[in-house]
């Protein structure tokens, strides 16, 4: 009558923790065992007055949106009760292991096994920082409209509602790819907090390394499980090439993602290519191997991959004896433009200027695995993703990397996306900054012969640093734009204009975060570098340096050093430089204050 939620019960459509909550406040008064009934009437009171609060229109709560696994998981029966062990045990764990190993599966098929432990259960892709991913949480009745684009204000809100959550509820976090996150700390020693977490990372997480749960290849038995099930073989099959796939799984050590790539080479062939033939090409040295480096955000960063170039080198060679035509390989190339969140299918086809029959193709490569598809949204593995960005910036001289293999209209369209003023909500800009992350990345692969991405990365690390200062989001925006200034140290092709902009939206962005020594820096460097420009220059290029110096200005007021602040606006305006009449009212406005 009361609880299970199905439609024509009292509690229809309720938050699943409302359900739970009263299964678990009837469990202990319709009893027959005295023991475990309520032996206080006060505890009765008060549980009944937390049931009234979680049952109001306006009652704010995490929803429940887990993940369904995939049809055909295999294996992994230790893994999972070791997790549920750790989960007791500590509230929280990292799966750690190489690319394609199976973790965000194993996480969702956890979920799932689970799921009468768990009356709430969420999956979220790490979003940079852990305040970020929390932000990125989904919460019943807390709208960001509420909050007038204050991403602070609306992180707040949600952490504040994050410690109600009880022990059974389940977020995961998949793909952490920031090792020494400081907001680890602050969220997993809330004691007020008491939900679990399951964090998927390639990561070595040196203060959790107890925590830490290195996830191995799947086991023979297991790997051919899960090849069989992705071919569409006989049980004669199965006897046949049992041997020979346990070889496979072998060379491939127990990697999930590429047994099932090759169990789709095998399924593909239309009974042309057996598991032995695909064998006897992976153990072929007649494939090119890449080498080069990935970049990633933070320059102290030491993201441990566990052999990944060996796992996309072993890609590679499934890539090549699949031998994917152009248009595959075009839409996996623009696919690798899309961060974790996925595009929708018909939005992807438009922006990429496909031609309508593209669709087969792109549920032809759905179906045999080089794409994820979920709700309508796709999106391929960070591996794929690395593979064809390393193979289009190599420019190999294979046929498929003609003049016609570009970016081309995709590109345009995600820079014309990040670039767009008009989408201006907190999850818009979210998105947005998520975009240019996940191009920084495939701009900033560097091959062993020098060749890389056309674009910018200092450009992204801007573009990204001015988004999230749009929404207040300092230490966010602070970081990408240190790396922008970094990264421009390092180039010799950079324009003073970009240079002070940065050192500008730095100053900013420290000084709303309280570091008042650092934004000065910032700002001293702008102007020296105004003051060298101007003098190089003619008057119609000048850089107005009264309006920098305003900023330094405005730092000493609200560092308290007002007379100083009244000086230094009083001698910009005695100096009356030709470049004050875009800065006297500013100035004016400032000087006032000040007094």
């Amino acid at each position: 009558r009361y609880c299970d939620g199905r439609e024509g019960t009292l509690l229809h459509n309720a938050p699943s923790s409302l359900i739970s909550a009263t299964n678990e406040f009837l469990s202990r008064t319709l009893r027959n065992d005295r023991k475990r009934r309520y032996q206080d009437i006060d505890k009765v009171i008060n549980d009944l007055a937390i049931l009234v609060n979680m049952s109001m229109p306006e009652h704010i709560y995490l929803r429940d949106k887990r993940q369904k696994p995939g049809e055909k998981f295999s294996g992994r029966k230790a893994e999972l009760r070791e997790i549920k062990r750790r989960l007791d045990s500590d509230n929280f764990v990292f799966l750690r292991g190489m690319g394609g190993v199976g973790k965000s599966a194993l996480a969702k098929k956890f979920a799932h096994e689970y799921r009468n432990e768990y009356h709430t259960c969420q999956f979220v892709s790490y979003g940079g920082s852990v305040h970020e991913t929390i932000g990125a949480l989904d919460f019943a009745n807390l709208s960001e409209a509420d909050f007038d684009g204050n991403v602070g204000e609306l992180l707040k809100a949600k952490t504040d509602h994050l410690d109600f959550c009880d022990s059974k509820t389940l977020i995961i976090v998949d793909n952490v790819d920031v090792p020494d996150d400081e907001g680890f700390d602050e969220l997993l020693n809330n004691s007020r907090c008491n939900a679990k977490f399951i964090f998927t990372t390639r990561c070595t997480m040196n203060n959790y390394t107890k925590q830490t749960f290195d996830l191995q290849g799947l086991q023979p038995e297991d790997c051919k499980e899960l090849f069989f099930n992705y071919w569409d073989c006989t049980e004669k099959d199965k006897k046949t090439y049992s041997r020979c796939v346990e070889e496979l799984s072998e060379m491939y050590n127990g990697n999930a993602l590429l047994l099932k790539l090759m169990a789709d080479v095998v399924n593909s062939s239309m009974g042309m290519c057996t598991p032995c033939d695909v064998l006897d090409s992976a153990r072929s040295g007649d494939y090119e191997s890449v080498d080069c480096e990935i970049g990633y955000l933070y320059s102290d960063m030491r993201v441990c991959d566990c052999d990944n170039m060996t796992v996309i080198n072993l890609l590679l060679k499934i890539f090549r004896i699949k031998n994917l035509d152009r248009t595959a390989f075009m839409i996996l190339n623009n696919l690798s433009l899309v961060p974790a969140g996925g595009i929708e299918c018909a939005d992807f086809i438009r922006k990429s200027g496909f031609a309508r029959n593209t669709f087969s193709v792109i549920n032809r490569l759905v179906h045999s695995g080089w794409i994820n598809c979920e709700e309508n949204r796709i999106s391929v593995h960070s591996l794929i993703a690395d593979l064809v960005s390393i193979m289009y910036a190599q420019n190999s001289a294979d046929p498929i990397f003609d003049e016609y293999v570009q970016y081309g209209n995709f590109l345009a369209s995600v820079c014309e996306y990040i670039a767009d003023d008009s989408l201006s909500t907190i999850s818009q800009v979210r998105d947005r900054v998520a975009h240019a992350r996940n191009l920084r990345r495939r701009c900033s692969i560097v091959c062993k012969d020098g060749a890389c991405r056309c674009l910018p990365v200092y450009q992204l690390d801007i573009t990204a640093g001015r988004l999230l200062l749009s929404i207040r989001d300092y230490n966010g925006a602070a970081e990408h734009l240190e790396c922008a200034a970094s990264l421009m140290k390092q180039s010799s092709d950079v324009s003073t204009l970009d240079k002070i902009s940065t050192d500008v939206l730095l100053c900013k962005a420290y000084t709303a975060s309280g570091k008042y020594d650092d934004a000065t820096e910032c700002i001293e460097r702008a102007v020296s570098e105004a003051v060298c420009h101007n003098v190089s220059c003619g008057e119609n290029q000048h850089i107005s340096v009264s309006s920098l110096l305003i900023y330094k200005g405005e730092i000493l007021d609200l560092k308290g050093l007002y007379d100083d602040a009244i000086q230094l606006y009083t001698s910009i305006l005695e100096a009356q430089g030709f470049d004050m009449q875009c800065a006297e009212d500013r100035c004016y406005d400032a000087l006032t204050l000040a007094a």
